[in-house]
This record gives C-alpha cells, sequence and structure tokens, in this order.
C-alpha cells in the first residue's frame, strides 16, 4: 500500500509569526486501513522522497485478522465431520506469514517464539472456539527506522466458546514490524487485555500498566497476564 505523507493545516504558520512552532514527534497516524490507499500525516517524512511513503503495516494486521478468522472456520468445518480432524494447512500459513522466522508473540501469559511454535499456539487455540470474529481498528504507527516501524492497535474479539458460551474481549496489540522485502511482518507483539467477558459487559474490567499514548511501547520483557483463564491450559 503506497500512502500520502501530508502535512496538517496545524503546520501552516502565519508569514508574521515570530515563533517557530514545536517540533512534532514522528508518529504516523493512518487514517484509513483494511488494506486501502490512505492518507498518513507524518511531519518526520514530510520532504522526504517527494512526499510519499511506503508502509503496509495496515494491511498486516488485517491480513493477520484475516487468518485468523479463516482459520476458524476451517476448524469448525474439520470437527463437524471428524473430531480429530484438522483445519487445512494452507489456512494456518497465512497467520503464521505474518510473522517473522524469530517473532516473539506475548500473549495471555504465554511466550510464543518463532514460527513453528506460533503454527502449534494456534492450533492448540482454535479448537476452543465456534466462532471467531475480530475487529482491529486502524494501528497508530510510529516509523522507527528504515524498515522498522511500532504500531498500536486496538482490538475487540466477538466469540462462540466450543461449548456455545459467548464471549467479548476488548484489548491491543503492540507490535514491532519489520520489512522483510516481500512485506511487512510482525517480530514482536504483546496483546494487553481489557476486558473479557460476558457481550454485555458485565464482566471484569482488568487493571494494566498505562504505557501513554502512542507511540509508547511496554517493555519488551513484558509478560500479559491471562486474565480470562480461556488460553491457561495450553
Amino acid at each position: 500500500m503506497v500512502v500520502d505523507a501530508v502535512p496538517s493545516s496545524a503546520e501552516v504558520q502565519p508569514a508574521t509569526s515570530a515563533v517557530p512552532p514545536a517540533a512534532a514527534p514522528p508518529t504516523m497516524n493512518l487514517l484509513r486501513y483494511r488494506g486501502q490507499p490512505g492518507r498518513v500525516i507524518d511531519r518526520s517524512l514530510k520532504g522526504r522522497d517527494n512526499g510519499r511513503v511506503r508502509i503496509e503495516v495496515g494491511p498486516v494486521a488485517q491480513r493477520s485478522a484475516e487468518a485468523w478468522l479463516g482459520y476458524a472456520e476451517s476448524v469448525v468445518e474439520s470437527l463437524r465431520g471428524n473430531p480429530a480432524g484438522r483445519a487445512p494447512e494452507e489456512v494456518l500459513d497465512a497467520f503464521v506469514d505474518c510473522f517473522t522466522d524469530e517473532c516473539e508473540w506475548r500473549i495471555a501469559g504465554h511466550i510464543v517464539t518463532g514460527r513453528a511454535a506460533t503454527r502449534a499456539f494456534m492450533e492448540a487455540v482454535f479448537p476452543k472456539f465456534h466462532r471467531i470474529l475480530l475487529t482491529m481498528r486502524t494501528p497508530c504507527v510510529d516509523v522507527t527506522g528504515e524498515g522498522q516501524a511500532n504500531a498500536r492497535t486496538y482490538f475487540t474479539e466477538n466469540s462462540v466458546m466450543i461449548d456455545g458460551t459467548p464471549l467479548l474481549a476488548i484489548g491491543s496489540y503492540y507490535e514491532r514490524c519489520v520489512d522483510e522485502g516481500d512485506r511487512w511482518r510482525f517480530a514482536w507483539r504483546v496483546f494487553r487485555t481489557e476486558y473479557a467477558g460476558p457481550t454485555d459487559m458485565t464482566g471484569p474490567f482488568w487493571d494494566n500498566p498505562d504505557y501513554g499514548p502512542p507511540p509508547a511501547m511496554p517493555p519488551e520483557d513484558t509478560v500479559p497476564p491471562d486474565f480470562s483463564g480461556n488460553l491457561s491450559d495450553i
């Protein structure tokens, strides 16, 4: 996806202004998402590469969500015909391909390292669910270097557990992404659960550290708790 780097109206100063504006942090705000071209406010990139920057962090998150949903649907179809059945490998391949070979995914008390472990983790997760719908918001992206970016993506999940219990989860992903040439991939991800419980939101809201607004990130050794207990036996 190619997106435009454009100045905001706050950067346009009257000619008579004697005080220069304060420098803005190099933070990108993707205004459109889901794999479509979007406009970007990124003052740090103004004047570079003719005012344009190539970034695909948004579509990476979208591919990840689509792979989750597709794999979940495949698990359901497999289990209907054969309780010991497995989902098609190519669907899980699409999900795992969103991560680097040495990725580290920290979620619900787990530290999942590498693609093989990511695959094994998801093979254990999806049979717990009958249906999963993930909604990922527009990521807040911070370009940290050549081919490197951090992102914060707000997230909701509407699911049905295998026993028929509905589940609503609300949280946020903190992500470090790298450009590996063919596409951007996750090198490090932390999922922080804010709520997990009944869909009417009568369940508990969880206390989490306040990292501040984007582009602030949690420490790399963060281990988020499994507040809901849904993944404690994996």
